[in-house]
C-alpha cells in the first residue's frame, strides 16, 4: 500500500512540466500578490502568465505593455489550442 501511494505522488508530481515562452507583453492586469501578463508566443499562442510576489520572492519582477518578457513555469491551464496559463516561477523582463 505504501509503495502505491508513493508511485501515484510520484505521477502527480511528474504531470506538471515545466515551459518557457516569450514574447512581448500586450497589456497588464493587476491582482493583489501582483499581476498577469498577456503576451504572445513565437507560435502566435496567446500566454497568460502569473506573476506572484509570494512565489517568485526577491526575484520578482514588473513588467509593463511593451517589454519583451521571458518566463518560465508550470502549465496550469490550456483553454484552447491557442491561449494557455503559465503559473511563473521565473522572469526575465526587458524593459522597452
Amino acid at each position: 500500500m505504501k509503495m502505491i501511494v508513493l508511485l501515484l505522488l510520484s505521477l502527480a508530481a511528474c504531470a506538471q512540466f515545466q515551459y518557457s515562452a516569450n514574447g512581448t507583453v500586450k497589456a497588464i492586469e493587476y491582482g493583489k500578490d501582483g499581476y498577469t501578463a498577456y503576451f504572445r508566443n513565437s507560435d502566435s499562442i496567446m500566454c497568460i502568465a502569473t506573476i506572484s510576489r509570494i512565489h517568485l520572492g526577491e526575484s520578482y519582477k514588473q513588467a509593463k505593455p511593451g517589454d519583451a518578457i521571458k518566463v518560465y513555469g508550470d502549465t496550469l491551464k490550456i483553454y484552447s489550442k491557442d491561449t494557455l496559463s503559465i503559473r511563473v516561477k521565473k522572469i526575465i523582463v526587458n524593459q522597452s
